[in-house]
């Protein structure tokens, strides 16, 4: 074997070890980062009503600056743990042809990891009424995740001042806004929605009730609506009320439906509502679609 041929052999598995290495390891000045949400912030809130503690996500508008006048309408996302994200980039999206106006999103979510460690405090900030057998039902299925009597129900009206006496004064008193609020929930988010809107429809001139789990409790948001209707001929609000086609019929598509048809059977005053089912979605996948929908009727640009 000639000199050349030997170097060869033994330099080619070198050179091809050094080259995999080169391409396979992250270069020195690569650094691993935390990811953000350009121009948005967080903030740890306590409620000195209840004691309870939020996180508040807010997003800005691009044109948002602290030396400026303009102010921004403001649409407030249940479950910021999970739809914050969803909800801001979507409306950064639509933004690209105007599709809807500047916003200030306002994700109310709370101080945990991840989304699925939300599940016992929004159980109890988002059902309207306490359900005992739904709480012990709800429990079972959490497992060690639910440590006895820490899950229960009923906590709406509570969370409902928190949000109009806490929460939307420090946000109104942080940044420039108007007095056009939207609230988006999805879910049990979507049911707190709900009530909101056949409770005290004026806290928001804008609601979206993606999913909403209206069977709660024998379906008492019902006959809260009914109560609502005996003594106020007007709801003025702009409302989106959807739901998957894949979501369980009776629970949920069917009661979806079923409050679609009140609402429009009323004629009330001031209502301006559309109703949509979303095709090939479940009760999981429906939510991206949900946000989107929602962001373009409740703030449609071309009505």
């Amino acid at each position: 074997m000639t000199f050349d041929r030997l170097v060869g052999r033994v330099l080619r598995p070198c050179l091809a070890t050094i080259l995999f290495s080169l391409i396979s390891t992250p270069s020195a000045s690569a650094q691993a980062l935390q990811v953000t949400i350009p121009s948005s912030r967080q903030y740890e809130f306590h409620s000195k009503r209840t004691g309870g503690n939020y996180r508040l996500f807010v997003s800005l508008p691009e044109s948002y600056t602290a030396n400026d006048t303009v102010r921004y309408p403001v649409l407030y996302v249940l479950d910021g743990n999970g739809f914050f994200g969803l909800a801001t980039e979507t409306h950064r999206l639509l933004r690209l042809r105007a599709e809807v106006p500047e916003l200030i999103i306002v994700g109310v979510g709370y101080p945990v990891g991840a989304f699925s460690e939300t599940s016992i405090p929004r159980w109890l900030d988002y059902t309207p009424s306490a359900d005992a057998t739904a709480d012990s039902l709800r429990a079972t299925q959490l497992g060690s995740r639910a440590r006895s009597g820490e899950l229960r129900s009923g906590g709406g009206p509570q969370f409902v001042a928190i949000l109009r006496d806490e929460i939307i004064p420090f946000v109104d008193a942080s940044y420039r806004t108007t007095r056009d609020r939207g609230l988006f929930g999805d879910s049990l988010g979507g049911l707190l929605a709900a009530y909101v809107l056949v409770t005290t429809p004026e806290l928001f001139s804008r609601y979206a009730l993606s999913s909403p789990s209206l069977w709660w409790n024998n379906g008492d948001i019902f006959a809260r609506e009914a109560a609502y209707f005996r003594t106020h001929p007007a709801l003025n609000a702009r409302v989106f009320l959807s739901v998957g086609a894949d979501e369980e019929k009776d629970r949920m598509v069917a009661t979806v439906d079923r409050l679609a048809r009140i609402l429009d059977d009323r004629h009330y005053t001031g209502l301006v509502m559309s109703a949509h089912v979303f095709e090939g979605e479940d009760h999981v996948s429906v939510g991206p679609a949900a946000v989107s929908r929602s962001m373009r009727f409740l703030y449609s640009t071309s009505k």
